[in-house]
């Protein structure tokens, strides 16, 4: 069990491995997660006990999945979203499951540390690959010079994409479907690499200190420059204020770190946005069409983002008005996308159904299909 612990951990941001079958997307990691869980129960069969802390913690879980099960069956959209509403109550409940599997190994202090290592040396091979690929691509402009396409003959379908660039600057995505996932990705290791870069104290910086070296702290932070991703540097941004609720320490000495860092990552990303002729400057201005509600005629590829999450958070307010205590049901918003999605969405080429599935946000999509009690538990 511990070793394929120590697996899933370690692939956890290589997603795109895996196939298609009958038309949806298997990770590798959904094997493993389903290998460990049918090993979990088998024992559970032999101990059918959970300790009295898990207990605690997994009935707020349970009672999501009461709620998710009340919106299916009450869903103003009727049979129409059984399928794949139980389908996804299954991967819900086979989560849960993964997660108390998991958890007991966890409390154990050195095992947890192990899983640390692991998870850190595979984000800075992910990071690494990213950064090396921006290198490539910039010096090698419109070569392909490292690429990863070969993953989509693998799985049979399209789970890569190249990154695209902005202006004159291409991005980096290393083997993640695009630059939005290779940031959430990596965003896994972010808080611990900001700890051993010794921004949060010198306590922290020693306690990781034999775990992960400090030029792969490096290399995870310098991913989300490569990227050039929003969502990327927004990350960056909520994991220093968690991280200083979490520890409360920002120290004069720690200050001055991150006022050094943030003058290193402004100096980066403004000549960055130089050499991409301002372009990185257009796409933070796009964040505010996030709340957009007008008619939309223009055409701007670095508004594409922003206006995604507009179309969804109009269909998501309307399914969720519709049914405010249970939603619309779980599978529920690719339903409402199809009565409610804005005019605009129309009038953009390729535009229609992005990200209509996970409704461009889990905030949106829990409050699409799981109304207020959804969203609150």
């Amino acid at each position: 069990m511990r070793s394929l612990i120590k697996l899933l951990v370690a692939l956890i941001p290589y997603h795109t491995l895996g196939i298609y079958l009958r038309g949806k997307y298997i990770s590798q990691s959904h094997f493993i997660a389903a290998t460990i869980v049918f090993i979990f129960l088998l024992h559970l069969l032999r101990y059918p006990m959970l300790k009295k802390t898990e207990i605690y913690w997994v009935a707020p879980f349970l009672g999501f999945l009461t709620i998710g099960l009340l919106g299916i069956l009450y869903s103003p959209f009727g049979e129409a979203i059984w399928v794949k509403g139980f389908i996804q109550l299954a991967g819900i409940f086979v989560m849960l499951l993964l997660s108390i599997a998991v958890g007991r190994y966890l409390l154990s202090l050195s095992f947890m540390l192990t899983l640390t290592k692991i998870m850190m040396f595979s984000l800075t091979v992910f990071s690494a690959i990213a950064i090396l690929q921006f290198i490539l691509l910039n010096a090698f402009p419109g070569k392909n010079v490292i690429e990863f396409s070969f993953l989509n003959s693998l799985a049979g379908g399209s789970v890569w994409r190249a990154p695209g660039n902005l202006g004159s600057v291409y991005r980096a995505n290393s083997l993640a479907a695009e630059p939005a996932h290779f940031s959430s990705y990596l965003s896994i290791g972010l808080g611990i690499a900001i700890l051993r870069l010794g921004l949060f104290g010198k306590t922290h910086q020693i306690f990781l200190q034999k775990t992960i070296p400090f030029w792969a702290a490096l290399i995870v932070l310098g991913g989300f420059l490569v990227s050039l991703s929003i969502l990327g540097l927004v990350l960056v941004g909520i994991v220093i204020v968690s991280l200083y609720i979490a520890t409360r320490k920002l120290k004069v000495t720690n200050i001055i770190r991150m006022f050094l860092l943030g003058i290193f990552l402004s100096v980066a990303l403004f000549s960055l946005n130089v050499a991409a002729q301002n372009q990185l400057l257009s796409k933070f201005k796009s964040i505010s069409l996030i709340s957009f509600k007008g008619d939309y005629t223009g055409y701007d590829v670095n508004d594409l983002s922003a206006l995604t999450i507009s179309a969804n958070a109009a269909v998501a307010s309307r399914n969720f008005l519709n049914n405010p205590i249970l939603g619309g049901g779980l599978g529920s918003h690719p339903l409402a996308y199809d009565l409610y999605a804005p005019s605009y969405v129309t009038k953009i080429p390729g535009f229609p159904r992005w990200n209509t599935e996970d409704a461009a946000s889990l905030f949106l999509r829990l409050l699409s299909e799981t109304g207020l009690a959804g969203l609150l538990l």
